[in-house]
């Protein structure tokens, strides 16, 4: 199936203990339980409540659009439990989600989690027409590149 393992018990029960042996070295689970803020898309208030100053704030807002953690033109070490490039659709939190667009409601951030929950989005295309069929395209064109899928 096209989505993303929760933990090692989850992936074994699509592959056997063998081959999990022989990649297990390349596989890595990441906890996502703590928000974190993404920082191309993060309003100066977000910005502030991460922890960064008003001069970090200024420097961020004005090299919006980071790709690589390389072109971010501060030192952004100290928050690395907190802040993300991207987002990932299928397992962030509703307060992730929010701070993605301005046009992201509550509700439609419940929906989202709710949605990918039972069924984990496989594809940006299957984002888009999710949020097509709740008259949230604008939504989907303001996310799309802010958001991975994994």
């Amino acid at each position: 199936k096209n989505r993303p393992y929760v933990d090692v018990d989850d992936l074994l029960k699509q592959i056997d203990q063998a081959t999990y042996d022989k990649i297990s070295r390349f596989a890595y689970l990441v906890d996502y339980t703590n928000d974190r803020t993404n920082i191309n898309t993060a309003t100066e208030e977000q910005l502030k409540k991460v922890g960064f100053t008003e001069q970090q704030v200024t420097g961020l807002k004005n090299w919006r659009k980071f790709t690589d953690w390389s072109k971010v033109p501060i030192d952004v070490s100290k928050f690395d439990d907190k802040i993300t490039l991207y987002t990932n659709i299928n397992n962030c939190t509703v307060n992730e989600l929010k701070t993605l667009t301005d046009l992201m409601t509550n509700q439609l951030a419940q929906t989202i989690v709710d949605y990918r929950t039972d069924q984990p989005f496989g594809s940006l295309e299957e984002v888009k027409e999710f949020l097509k069929s709740k008259e949230a395209s604008n939504v989907a064109s303001a996310i799309s590149k802010y958001i991975v899928l994994r």
